[in-house]
């Protein structure tokens, strides 16, 4: 329809007296009129005390994102949201409505508990892909809402982009760039095999596939 879903979250800001701010995370609507006017809507959303990682749609218009319960963007005295998985769909009225899923397994970094889940794509088949901050990839079957890991020897931490080739049966490939490391490939054509591809500038922030 045009639209676009943006997520907001501030965290680790300080105000003007040095003290930090722990702020909310949200979910932006933003739509254009037949001028061109913007308008833009925000809803809140729950585990907000989550730092809101990355988000994609499905075809049906409806928003999937990553929520990550990081402890050190957790107010003094409360307990660490968990990380999920969540999924917002919007109404005609304008309500949304959001189903939560919360990821299974904890990390594994010394001083959290979290999965630190990002670089959020979705397939054809409505599987997720996302990484965890293990460098391990773990998807989520929208189908029957179920989660699954693909483990990845030696693994780079925290993919932050996720790219998905499809071809005529759906996925073939996966890709994703972790933060500061070498591009993962994971190859559905024949099985599940994962390669680590070295990259020739290690300070990865994105990938996109072509199709």
């Amino acid at each position: 329809d045009g639209s676009v879903w943006v997520g907001l979250s501030n965290f680790g800001d300080n105000d003007s007296t040095g003290q930090q701010i722990f702020g909310t995370s949200q979910l932006a609507h933003i739509t254009a009129d037949s001028q061109g006017n913007l308008t833009s809507t925000l809803y809140a959303i729950p585990a907000n005390t989550s730092y809101l990682t990355s988000l994609t749609t499905a075809s049906d218009g409806s928003v999937w994102y990553a929520l990550a319960g990081d402890p050190s963007f957790t107010p003094p005295g409360q307990v660490a949201a968990p990380d999920q998985i969540q999924h917002a769909t919007l109404a005609a009225d304008g309500t949304l409505s959001i189903q939560q899923f919360d990821v299974p397994e904890p990390g594994v970094v010394a001083g959290t508990s979290t999965t630190y889940p990002d670089g959020l794509a979705l397939d054809s088949t409505g599987t997720l892909w996302f990484g965890d901050e293990t460098g391990n990839i773990i998807t989520f079957n929208t189908n029957t809402d179920q989660f699954s890991k693909i483990v990845v020897a030696d693994a780079p931490v925290f993919a932050t982009s996720t790219t998905i080739i499809e071809g005529a049966n759906g996925p073939t490939d996966v890709w994703y760039a972790p933060y500061d490391s070498d591009l993962v490939h994971v190859d559905l054509r024949d099985g599940v095999s994962v390669t680590i591809q070295a990259a020739s500038n290690p300070a990865l922030t994105a990938v996109v596939g072509v199709q």
